[in-house]
């Protein structure tokens, strides 16, 4: 349990762009969060109740983020109470990776899933689609 807190903490800090924000009810929630022309948003839903089940995404994300470091551009972390987000999105499963570009939906990853499952989507989705 020690080593899944420490390793949470530490992919934490490592993912220095990552903060949590509350969005306000509009028609697109996520219009709040400030990203670079054309990069996509990525959004990761998280239940503070069953983080143990997100440090496979946060080391997906890492591993991404390290290989194709102008890929991804921030990792907004939204809590389950966040509802403009939650509902606009329906989610009902945490953990809940989304990455948003152009206002189209390029990823979405439900529930646990082990690292190199979430790698291998990321870099189907958002790398090879995108060189074909």
């Amino acid at each position: 349990m020690a080593l899944k807190f420490c390793l949470l903490i530490f992919s934490s800090l490592l993912l220095s762009s990552c903060f949590s924000q509350e969005a306000d009810s509009t028609s697109n929630p996520f219009q709040l969060y400030e990203t670079q022309e054309n990069m996509p948003i990525t959004f990761l839903f998280s239940d503070d109740n069953r983080l143990d089940e997100e440090v496979s995404y946060y080391d997906a994300l890492l591993d991404f983020k390290r290989e194709h470091p102008n890929r991804i551009h921030q990792i907004q972390i939204v809590s389950i109470h966040d509802e403009s987000l939650v509902e606009h999105f329906h989610i009902e499963t945490h953990p809940t990776l989304i990455i948003i570009q152009d206002d189209d939906i390029k990823v979405r990853i439900e529930g646990y899933k082990e690292a190199i499952e979430i790698l291998t989507e990321l870099e189907t989705r958002l790398i090879q689609e995108q060189e074909t």
